[in-house]
């Protein structure tokens, strides 16, 4: 009887036909083999499946949604099917470096009491490229209520039964869905950052401001008990910091200048000790000048950059 693999890969994919091979091929490339690839097709209308099908290697494993369902339920998917001892999520348009699954593992190997761990990453936007060292936020389960910059999507590796053991990702948000999962996994479990760049995360503006106001609203909802037991400024500092996603998104799209400022405002009020990028963002949409590139928002926001 075949023994089932250590690790369990889940794609999740939704008509990704121009980056889908990239991120099969970077599995395929890792020092450590003895895994299986999951490839959730979220009902693709273009070459995306044929692609997959295309690609001769026994370890790939294909589930075919009939219609979109959204990240969350592709997800979902994956892991019910998963043989693994470890599940690792990677997203279609991203990309792993060759040690990245050995090195996770071996973590985790080393320390029985970690059920995750998490990654640096490169990343890459446009013509732009620099190398991301999250923040160790610990503890995590309150670490992560002022946001979620691990790129979980890419860089996560979970012991499988601490992942069937914090449930499905939620199908209600459309964003956020695992950041609000790990949120759910830290509450009882441990997990570590591993400060190596083993990823590459490609970002895009390519978010519906609408659909994050929405997955923000209820993200809050659903932890409002959370935010409120941080206290004080604590708490609303980590509420502006949801409610500047939303302006952001707003900004980057540039469709309701209205709605951007209005969040804008919202977090300034709850929180003055802003980065001077926000305070320009609300001037810039105030003015309507929108003059502001992607890179411009990274750089005002703070993010701890280490360029190449």
């Amino acid at each position: 009887m075949k023994q089932p693999p250590i690790l369990s890969v889940i794609i999740p994919v939704f008509n990704r036909e121009s980056t889908i091979n990239r991120a099969i091929q970077s599995v395929l490339a890792q020092t450590f083999g003895d895994y299986e690839i999951i490839v959730v097709d979220d009902g693709s209308a273009d070459q995306t499946l044929q692609i997959v099908q295309g690609i001769k290697d026994s370890r790939i494993k294909v589930i075919e949604h009939e219609r979109n369902m959204g990240p969350a339920a592709a997800r979902n998917s994956g892991m019910m099917n998963a043989g693994g001892q470890y599940i690792a999520w990677l997203d279609s348009d991203d990309e792993w470096l060759p040690e990245k699954i050995e090195k996770q593992i071996s973590l985790l190997s080393q320390i029985p009491s970690l059920a995750a761990v998490c990654t640096a990453f490169t990343v890459v936007q446009g013509k732009t490229t620099y190398d991301y060292i999250p923040l160790d936020k610990k503890p995590w389960k309150e670490g992560l209520l002022f946001g979620c910059d691990l790129g979980p999507g890419t860089t996560l590796l979970v012991r499988r039964d601490a992942a069937l053991a914090t449930g499905p990702l939620d199908t209600r948000l459309t964003c956020y869905e695992d950041w609000d999962w790990l949120l759910r996994l830290t509450e009882k479990y441990e997990m570590a950052l591993l400060p190596r760049v083993l990823a590459k995360v490609y970002k895009n503006n390519g978010r519906r401001p609408a659909i994050v106001e929405s997955s923000v609203e209820e993200f809050i909802r659903k932890h409002q008990t959370k935010f409120i037991a941080l206290g004080g400024h604590r708490s609303r500092k980590a509420l502006a910091r949801m409610w500047l996603d939303i302006a952001w998104a707003y900004y980057m799209d540039g469709s309701n200048m209205q709605r951007e400022r209005y969040y804008f405002w919202k977090a300034i009020r709850l929180d003055q000790f802003q980065p001077a990028g926000v305070y320009f963002g609300l001037l810039d949409s105030v003015l309507g000048t929108h003059w502001s590139n992607s890179l411009y928002i990274f750089k005002m926001n703070n993010l701890k950059k280490i360029h190449r």
